[in-house]
């Protein structure tokens, strides 16, 4: 649940209003006055404690500052419930429907998902995804927790599952992955491929017909209580007795990818369905009672899980087979994805069944150990550093220096320059390299001990010797400065380098490798001879 502290201050408006099955309480912790007043606030604390199912809202503050102190309120993991929730009216009732409609076969005979859209909004992206066991069903909200007991007191499965919907052609999506916000310009194919969406193109027009069978995905869908699609921004609009929606914001929304004169400024809604698993006419006898489920149950059969709209999908969903096949040949064909059950027969890892067994679950687990071993016996210990990888690493780094030195000028002998460059290498060579030379700067016992970045600082002979690298191997071009009296500056001839000092940075996590090399022209070295005219006149420029 939820605790709400007003702390004592002058404000006017701002009423928190609760509302719960018909029910709706105002409180007014506002003093009436806003900053003109002189008199000082009230010294005392004004509160509000409710259920996380109970829905609340701030009204506008119109004068001062309103401010609150909010508590989640959690039980203790593991702590006992003391009274159990008890089954209301209108849950018996609903599963009594259920059960009744799984006696016949009038509705979904072949199975799909009776939909029932949400009255309430689910944000966290957990509940969305795989099937609902009793504990998640727990978190679920008023109406939306009344339809989840009741669907699973008579053994049927649901899932939580995301809807897209705009504002301005009503276009409705459903999504596998929960939407949290929207491209500021976004194209029907983007919502497709970043939320992993796809278009219900049939269900607004059964919907606005009356209601009946659609389908979604390939799968049967009948909706119960449909998604909202109102066109014309009226979806922002407060209504206590339609399902919940929430904003994401607004986008320049095109069908067809152009954003000329076809584009749409549009404002997107996220909003989210309970969808029921109902089984096939021949599947539906003695179903358990799954209300009391502890633990995660396995995936829903593909009719109930949204499928992306590609070329995969559509091939795996092509080659579907029935559940149960004892052929060798067509078990040879997909190899791998069957699992053997010890009965002799196999389970399609591709179309999971509506219930799960005590055999597919020893198998299941038969086949886990299995694979551990193999694992274990297939480890090896990593191969070390070899020669030839340890000469590679050195010539690689050193030509990283010489690519850097491409257009530096030094200007005299005491010109000093950086050098950086990023390289990649294992942890391996890396140690190898640089670990026992220079001095470890991170991690310390005094600096950053559980970095995952290791900081060395090597002199320049420490770091030469590293890549085998002589120093005065590296060339640079040695200039003269300009002025306003020589002009433009000369080049002098090319000098050999020597490296003064180097800062590594290694990631650990990447691999990355970041080295700043500092360079200065070699003392007592000259420069390359250049003609003697070039030389006359260079002595009497500096001169």
């Amino acid at each position: 649940g939820t605790l709400i502290i007003c702390l004592p201050s002058t404000f006017s408006g701002g009423e928190f209003v609760v509302s719960h099955r018909g029910l709706k309480t105002q409180y007014e912790w506002g003093t009436g006055r806003g900053y003109g007043s002189s008199a000082p606030a009230e010294q005392k604390l004004q509160w509000c404690a409710l259920f996380g199912d109970v829905d609340h809202a701030v009204s506008p503050v119109h004068s001062g500052v309103r401010v609150t102190v909010t508590y989640l309120v959690k039980r203790s993991p593991g702590a006992p419930i003391r009274q159990p929730l008890a089954c209301t009216e209108q849950e018996t009732s609903l599963r009594d429907l259920f059960r009744q409609m799984l006696s016949g076969s009038e509705i979904l005979p072949k199975g799909g998902d009776l939909c029932f859209s949400c009255f309430h909004l689910y944000t966290n992206g957990n509940f969305h995804g795989p099937v609902l066991n009793g504990q998640a069903v727990g978190l679920l909200k008023g109406v939306d927790a009344v339809v989840a007991r009741a669907a699973m007191s008579a053994g049927l499965r649901l899932r939580l599952v995301p809807y897209l919907t705009e504002d301005c052609a009503g276009t409705l999506w459903r999504c596998g992955k929960l939407p949290k916000k929207i491209a500021r310009r976004i194209t029907s194919d983007g919502i497709a491929e970043r939320y992993d969406a796809e278009e219900c193109e049939g269900s607004s027009i059964a919907r606005r017909s009356g209601g009946g069978v659609v389908s979604e995905s390939g799968n049967a869908v009948l909706w119960v209580i449909p998604p909202r699609t109102d066109c014309g921004g009226s979806l922002h609009k407060e209504d206590n007795f339609q399902p919940a929606v929430q904003s994401l914001g607004n986008s320049n929304w095109s069908n067809t990818g152009y954003f000329g004169n076809e584009a749409s400024e549009a404002t997107f809604y996220v909003q989210s369905a309970l969808h029921v698993v109902v089984p096939a006419a021949t599947e539906r006898g003695n179903l358990p009672d799954l209300s009391g489920e502890p633990l995660a149950q396995p995936e829903a059969p593909d009719s109930a899980a949204p499928q992306a709209r590609s070329k995969r999908a559509r091939l795996q969903k092509d080659s579907a087979k029935p559940d149960v096949d004892t052929t060798p040949e067509k078990r040879q064909r997909v190899k791998g994805h069957y699992l053997a059950l010890p009965s002799g027969s196999s389970l399609n890892l591709h179309k999971l069944p509506s219930h799960v067994t005590q055999e597919m679950v020893e198998a299941m687990r038969d086949r886990i150990l299995q694979l551990e071993g193999d694992q274990m016996q297939n480890d090896t210990p990593e191969k070390a550093v070899g020669p030839q990888q340890l000469k590679l690493a050195r010539q690689k780094t050193a030509a990283s220096l010489r690519s850097q030195l491409r257009g530096v000028k030094f200007f005299g002998r005491g010109c000093v320059r950086e050098l950086k460059y990023n390289d990649f290498m294992t942890k391996d060579v890396f140690d190898r390299l640089f670990g026992s030379v220079g001095v470890l700067i991170q991690p310390t016992p005094e600096n950053q001990p559980k970095s995952k970045v290791v900081k060395r600082e090597l002199d320049g002979e420490d770091f030469a010797a590293s890549i085998s690298m002589e120093q005065g191997s590296l060339k640079g071009e040695l200039w003269t400065c300009g002025s306003i009296f020589s002009g433009k500056g000369r080049r002098m001839g090319s000098t050999p380098l020597k490296v003064r000092r180097a800062d590594l940075s290694f990631a650990m996590t990447t691999s990355k490798l970041s080295v700043t090399a500092t360079v200065e022209p070699g003392s007592g070295v000259k420069a390359s001879s250049p003609s003697t005219a070039e030389t006359e006149e260079r002595s009497a420029v500096e001169t």
